[in-house]
């Protein structure tokens, strides 16, 4: 069974009028259920990973400790493109930790099945897509 990294936090509250369409993350997984693509069972939330090491082998780590602890000067928070904040550091580490858990969960497969891992660096932050094909 296919399973999909999920948890709330991924829509994150955005300021009144803000370009990025954050609405999406609540959306579609509403759509894949209800067309029937998948079910809830294929959605799981992710687990905190054990150490940050999966983390700071993609960032510097003086980038990730100053967003961790909020320290990041303006012209670096101003380039993640949302308000800096607590929350949006924790979205951003659930968002890893989901891969993070995505990976450990589909590596026994991957001789079987071609597995295609795409990082995408935006903003100094790593959006992560993982797709499976068949």
């Amino acid at each position: 069974m296919l399973k999909i990294a999920y948890h709330p936090i991924y829509c994150h509250p955005l300021p009144k009028g803000h370009r990025f369409p954050m609405l999406k993350y609540e959306l579609l997984p509403q759509q894949l259920i209800y067309e029937g693509t998948f079910t809830q069972d294929n959605f799981f939330e992710p687990v905190r990973m054990i150490n940050e090491a999966p983390i700071l082998s993609v960032h510097d780590p003086e980038y990730f400790y100053e967003l961790l602890n909020i320290t990041l000067n303006q012209r670096a928070a101003r380039k993640i493109g949302f308000p800096l904040s607590e929350v949006l550091v924790k979205r951003e580490i659930t968002i890893a930790d989901g891969l993070y858990n995505l990976l450990l969960v589909y590596y026994c497969y991957t001789t079987e099945n071609r597995i295609q891992f795409l990082v995408i660096a935006e903003n100094n932050l790593c959006r992560f897509l993982f797709v499976m094909l068949e």
